[in-house]
């Protein structure tokens, strides 16, 4: 590859404006930044912003946004929600991206007890995002889902500047498509996470209820953190020395 983007996909709450990404990907866009001023190819990186109240629009969108882009120039780097809606993108376009790497997040392959334990995890706006249409997170939730109950004011009040509401249709559509492809796995073929792609890696926090309950093949390199979180994207010391391995192998 002469040319390679890279494409980020952000999760829920931080993906409507290039500035939320910017946030979220901060360490991820530094690494890619440094390695693209020793590298003989030519580096692009892509903010992917999410349109749309459906998952349909959204997908649509995305299409629009990397039509431009070769066929298998593409390496995905997905946090949190973004892993299944990639996965969304790549059903439609499914020679654009090659070794996807996931940060914290799910495939299409995230457990009945992945998917409970996180609801259960930010039960509250999900409860008052019946009524509202939109998720908004709470300082409580923020605290929970990132960092396990253990982060400190600053962290939080960072995290609540850079993220928006986020429609709840968007994630029930992506519930009833992870809940569909595990009833439908059989037992000896379950649904697996990244399973279009002949190699992938992911970081998988061992205390995020949405990593730590996502099955993957064989065709996944896995790198387990202990006592991590969600948050761990924003954790510049894990997130550097992750990228900097999974470069050299790929690329």
């Amino acid at each position: 590859m002469s040319k390679i983007f890279f494409v980020l996909f952000p999760g829920a709450f931080g993906n409507q404006e290039e500035k939320y990404i910017d946030f979220w990907f901060q360490h991820v866009i530094q690494k890619i930044s440094q390695w693209a001023e020793v590298s003989e190819r030519e580096i692009h990186i892509v903010k992917i912003c999410y349109q749309g109240k459906t998952l349909e629009h959204c997908v649509r969108g995305i299409l629009k946004q990397v039509e431009n882009i070769p066929d298998g120039t593409a390496i995905p780097i997905c946090y949190s929600m973004g892993g299944p809606i990639m996965e969304c993108v790549a059903m439609k376009r499914p020679k654009l991206f090659v070794h996807p790497i996931g940060i914290a997040t799910t495939g299409l392959g995230m457990t009945l007890g992945g998917i409970f334990k996180t609801l259960f995890t930010i039960w509250n706006i999900f409860l008052v995002g019946l009524f509202t249409q939109t998720l908004i997170m709470t300082p409580r939730a923020i605290d929970r889902l990132f960092f396990g109950g253990r982060g400190s004011e600053e962290e939080k009040k960072e995290i609540v500047k850079h993220i928006h509401p986020q429609s709840i249709w968007m994630i029930f559509e992506l519930i009833v498509l992870l809940l569909f492809r595990t009833f439908n796995g059989k037992k000896e073929h379950p649904s697996l996470s990244f399973s279009l792609f002949f190699s992938a890696t992911v970081l998988v926090p061992a205390k995020c209820p949405i990593a730590s309950h996502t099955r993957f093949g064989t065709n996944v390199s896995i790198v387990q953190i202990p006592n991590t979180y969600h948050g761990v994207i924003l954790q510049k010391h894990f997130i550097s020395p992750f990228l900097e391995k999974v470069l050299k192998t790929i690329l």
